[in-house]
């Protein structure tokens, strides 16, 4: 393991240490689960360890970590904090530093060498695609407002939205659960995802659902040892600040304190207003598209009754002229000729 490896894992171990103290359900999740399957450990070029507790059990690990004398370990709570980059929580190692650079301007939720933890949560019995389209809608919005917005109110309103979602359904009486950042990657009969095994992680165990193998091609579709050399990067660490031995409270007062601190935040309103801009532009894409498709809908409905049209229209000419061929038409001519006449004299 590298030194950023070495310390998360070391999260992990205090992590899996509380939760098994503490009777709180914790699984691999997303590459920690590829890891586990076919390393027994982190993957070598992974740099950063995903977890999955149901809803419930995560709330109460946050509690127990704030409330507890380790000055080794913290937790920043990206459920409830006003800026954040992610639906979960993460733990992490107070004596480095792991920040994406989105929150480099919010010394408050800096954070060091972490363990990525989500939460999973119940879902509807029956169709579960509105529910998750519920999901999306308040995540994604979440999200924009956490990282570009300045109203605290709103950003609020949207955390408490996202809470009544986490808490709509219980998780233990659910048939199908989900991981709220993933949810259409990771929805699972609760039942068959609790079915459990533990796995070889490095000098410790970690726990998989028995139904690692469905669960893991649902999310990515496969995988593999033989990843492309191309796909084998440190995907966090290019797009963050990471220090493993400099403190987190160091970087905090360092740019808390720095004269420099209004340049930065002068720096951060106009990338945060170039970034707003390319979300803006995305969703005008997205509503472009939409509109693309109800056109091409409706073009085919028209088309399909066109074509309908079409050949109600040829029956009627082949009855018509029918009609006109038959013998019943040319013996009543005269009778029709007779007709017409005294209709004309009529008027």
């Amino acid at each position: 393991m590298d030194p950023i490896q070495k310390k998360m894992f070391q999260v992990y171990e205090e992590v899996k240490r509380i939760c098994d103290e503490n009777n709180l359900r914790y699984f691999a999740a997303g590459g920690t689960k590829i890891g586990a399957v076919l390393w027994q450990g982190i993957i070598p070029w992974d740099d950063d360890i995903d977890l999955v507790m149901p809803i419930n059990d995560l709330e109460k690990l946050v509690d127990i970590i704030q409330n507890s004398e380790c000055q080794d370990i913290a937790v920043f709570d990206g459920l409830t904090a006003l800026h954040s980059d992610i639906l979960g929580i993460k733990v992490y190692d107070t004596h480095s530093m792991f920040t994406s650079n989105n929150l480099l301007n919010r010394p408050d939720s800096f954070t060091g060498i972490f363990v990525d933890i989500f939460p999973l949560i119940g879902a509807p019995n029956g169709d579960i695609y509105p529910f998750i389209e519920d999901i999306y809608e308040v995540g994604d919005e979440l999200y924009r407002q956490r990282l570009f917005g300045t109203d605290e109110l709103m950003i609020s309103q949207y955390i408490e939205r996202m809470q009544d979602i986490l808490h709509r359904y219980s998780f233990d009486e659910a048939e199908t659960i989900l991981n709220a950042a993933n949810p259409v990657g990771e929805h699972y009969p609760k039942d068959e995802f609790l079915d459990y095994q533990y796995f070889p992680f490095e000098t410790s165990q970690i726990p998989v659902s028995k139904q690692y193998d469905s669960h893991l091609k649902q999310q990515y579709g496969f995988y593999t040892k033989d990843w492309p050399e191309e796909k084998r990067q440190h995907l966090h660490q290019e797009f963050a600040l990471v220090d493993t031995e400099k403190t987190v409270d160091f970087y905090r007062y360092t740019i808390e304190t720095s004269p420099i601190r209004n340049y930065m935040e002068k720096l951060w309103t106009i990338k945060s207003e170039l970034e707003k801009s390319v979300f803006d532009i995305d969703d005008s894409r997205k509503l472009t598209e939409e509109k693309y498709r109800r056109l091409e809908k409706e073009k085919e409905k028209l088309e399909a009754e066109m074509e309908v049209m079409v050949e109600t229209l040829k029956e009627l000419e082949s009855r018509h002229l029918s009609l006109l061929n038959s013998k019943s038409w040319k013996i009543t001519r005269p009778l029709r000729a007779i007709t017409n006449f005294i209709q004309s004299k009529r008027k």
